[in-house]
C-alpha cells in the first residue's frame, strides 16, 4: 500500500507538470482548440492517481483474501457515483470538461474509501515501524524474480537462433 501510494503521488506530479507534452504526444496540435480543455482534464484527473494506485493495491490485498466481490462492489459503487456526478458537474454547475474530471476524481477517492473501510474490518491498518517493513527481503525477492525472467527470456531468444 505504501508503494502504491508513493507511485500514485509520483504519477500525479509527473502528469500535472507534463500534461501539455503528453497531450502533444497523443497527437493534439499546439494550436488546436482541444488543447486547453484536454490539459485541464488531464491535470485534474491526475489528482486521482494516488487514489487509483492505492485502490489497485488494496484490491490485490482482497484478492489475496480470496475476496473478489468487495473490489467489484466498490468499483460499481464508484462508477455509479461518477455517472450521477458527471451531469451535475458538467451541466448543472456548468464546469464542462473540468466537471467530468472532478466527478471522476471524487469517484476514485470514494472507491478508495469503501475499500479502506472494508479492509480495516479485516486487518489492522496502522502503519508498522519502518524497521518492520522488511524492504531487504522484498528487494531480494524482486531481484531473484527479475533474474529468473531475464534468464528465461535469454534462453528463449537463444532457441530462435
Amino acid at each position: 500500500m505504501i508503494i502504491g501510494l508513493t507511485l500514485g503521488l509520483v504519477q500525479a506530479i509527473v502528469l500535472i507538470f507534463s500534461s501539455k507534452v503528453l497531450i502533444g504526444i497523443m497527437g493534439v496540435k499546439p494550436n488546436s482548440a482541444v488543447l486547453s480543455p484536454a490539459q485541464k482534464y488531464l491535470t485534474i484527473r491526475s489528482l486521482g492517481a494516488p487514489a487509483l494506485l492505492l485502490s489497485l493495491s488494496v484490491q490485490g490485498i482482497f484478492r489475496g483474501f480470496k475476496d473478489t466481490k468487495t473490489p467489484l462492489y466498490a468499483t460499481v459503487a464508484s462508477d455509479g457515483l461518477n455517472i450521477i456526478l458527471d451531469p451535475i458537474f458538467i451541466f448543472v454547475l456548468r464546469l464542462g470538461v473540468s466537471g467530468a474530471a472532478i466527478a471522476h476524481v471524487i469517484s476514485q477517492y470514494f472507491m478508495l474509501l469503501i475499500l479502506l473501510i472494508r479492509l480495516a474490518k479485516e486487518v489492522n491498518l496502522m502503519p508498522p515501524k519502518f524497521g518492520d517493513l522488511q524492504f531487504g527481503k522484498f528487494i531480494r525477492n524482486g531481484r531473484d524474480t527479475f533474474n529468473k525472467v531475464v534468464f528465461l527470456a535469454m534462453t528463449k531468444v537463444k532457441a530462435y537462433y
